[in-house]
């Protein structure tokens, strides 16, 4: 058991996953429901965040966000390019959540 363990190295990985939530958005009195669903989507960014409810066996692997611990080391050591540094930077600022 313990030779298997030398022989494993650590995989970062990025899982996205699918979450559901309720909310409300104040609309225009005099819109159809067609009408003010459309609005919704138009002004998405204002609908307030409500408690996420996980969506069972939604999990993904996001193939292009994983690296071996080794190389996450790197990058963030500067050991790679600036450039790789910065897409990570982009990519993090990206994730969190704006609302």
């Amino acid at each position: 058991m313990e030779n298997e363990k030398a022989d494993m190295r650590k995989l970062n990985v990025t899982v996205q996953c699918s979450a559901v939530y309720n909310s409300s958005i104040m609309v225009p009195g005099d819109l159809t429901l067609e009408e003010a669903l459309q609005y919704a989507k138009n002004h998405i960014d204002e609908i307030s965040l409500g408690e996420l409810d996980y969506i069972s066996d939604s999990d993904e692997l996001d193939e292009e966000n994983c690296d071996f611990e080794a190389e996450a080391a790197e990058i963030w050591a500067g050991e790679k390019s600036a450039d790789t540094a910065a897409n990570c930077d982009e990519k993090i600022q990206h994730s969190e959540p704006n609302r």
